[in-house]
């Protein structure tokens, strides 16, 4: 279950960076991640939500470098 909500989260996270662009299936779809991923995290031990969100923070780190390259562009010297 813990690998599940991880898969979860990381989708959530990236629906919601996305959200001024998200089509009527994708906001349908974080609605129903946000319901699955709080009830999935109700079930995990203090263990499994530590490993959740150790894993968690080492994905997200590489995501937001990446969208760092990705969005924001140096200035012309």
């Amino acid at each position: 279950m813990k690998e599940e909500a991880l898969k979860q989260l990381k989708r959530k996270v990236y629906l919601a960076d996305v959200c001024d662009e998200l089509t009527p299936d994708e906001q349908d779809e974080l609605s129903r991640l946000n319901v699955s991923f709080e009830e999935i995290k109700a079930t995990l031990s203090e263990d499994e939500k530590n490993w959740l969100y150790a894993g968690f923070a080492g994905w997200y780190d590489k995501f937001m470098d990446m969208e760092t390259k990705m969005f924001i562009k140096p200035r012309g010297g």
